[in-house]
């Protein structure tokens, strides 16, 4: 907390049309380096991780250009995969998509998340008649404990 005080600190978070420009630059110059790629051939691996980031609302990464979509494309290039590039950046966008699918925490906090936990309590208790089944879907809505389920049924029967 200290160090936060006494130090200069810039909070960066570039639009996705910054990020968007800074893919395109970068690709633009090609890459030098092992695996060596042409500035066209970066320009369609670019074009195409723009793509399919917006399509599947992910938010856009330099790191995942650079370090995994350039080196897909040149595995495939080279015939040292028997994936196409297209497909491997695809599924690692997906998986990002993925964790997030069932996240179920909102933005406003703890209040706004304890009121939702409450409302599935009243939803699964109307629904399922046994305790054991209304604990095993609440585990797999939330996932959280058997006490949590407790809690939440306790708050709305007071």
């Amino acid at each position: 907390m200290r160090l936060r005080a006494e130090s200069n600190y810039l909070c960066y978070n570039p639009s996705d049309e910054q990020i968007i420009a800074l893919m395109r630059k970068i690709a633009s110059h090609g890459r030098s380096t092992k695996p060596k790629l042409t500035p066209a051939q970066c320009g369609v691996v670019a074009e195409f991780l723009i793509a399919e980031s917006q399509r599947l609302g992910c938010r856009l990464d330099i790191r995942l250009l650079v370090d995994k979509a350039f080196l897909d494309f040149a595995q495939c290039r080279n015939h040292n995969t028997e994936t196409h590039w297209k497909d491997l950046v695809r599924a690692m966008l997906q998986e990002q998509v993925s964790t997030f699918e069932y996240t179920r925490k909102p933005v406003g906090g703890r209040k706004m998340l304890k009121e939702m936990e409450q409302q599935i309590v009243r939803e699964i208790s109307a629904t399922y008649l046994t305790t054991a089944e209304q604990i095993t879907v609440w585990q797999a809505q939330t996932q959280k404990s058997e006490r949590a389920f407790y809690r939440r049924l306790k708050e709305i029967n007071v």
